[in-house]
């Protein structure tokens, strides 16, 4: 398999990084310049609500996204495309001023996307 120069990331302490997308689904990670692990990549921007996804739930939320607005309702679509580490700026800055916030994943009832989104928020974000 050939990857991608985008696919391949290494943290500060140098340890690596592969992305490794499926064939049937679009690529969301930005393939210009170099890819940082722990940043959140916008691909809808949305005022109403924020959908963070991850891996195969990310076209999943665009798709969302887009039947959201045809019923007047914006939904932001942030890409996670890793969860260590997650930076709780991030998280922040993307539900700042939103009605809701959504998780998207395929991971099991513990430890998933949803529940590292909501341990950075609480106490942080108005519900």
């Amino acid at each position: 398999m050939l990857l991608h120069p985008h696919h391949i990331g290494t943290t500060a302490d140098g340890r690596r990084y592969i992305r490794i997308n499926r064939n049937d689904l679009p690529v969301y990670t930005p393939i210009e310049g170099e890819y940082e692990i722990g940043k959140m990549y916008r691909i809808v921007e949305g005022s109403d609500v924020v959908i963070f996804a991850t891996g195969a739930m990310v076209w999943k939320s665009v798709e969302a996204a887009t039947m959201l607005k045809a019923e007047g309702i914006s939904a932001e679509v942030i890409n996670v495309s890793s969860l260590k580490p997650l930076k709780k700026s991030e998280i922040l800055k993307y539900t700042a001023g939103k009605k809701a916030i959504v998780t998207a994943d395929e991971s099991t009832k513990i430890g998933g996307l949803g529940s590292a989104i909501a341990a950075q928020i609480i106490g942080e974000v108005n519900l």
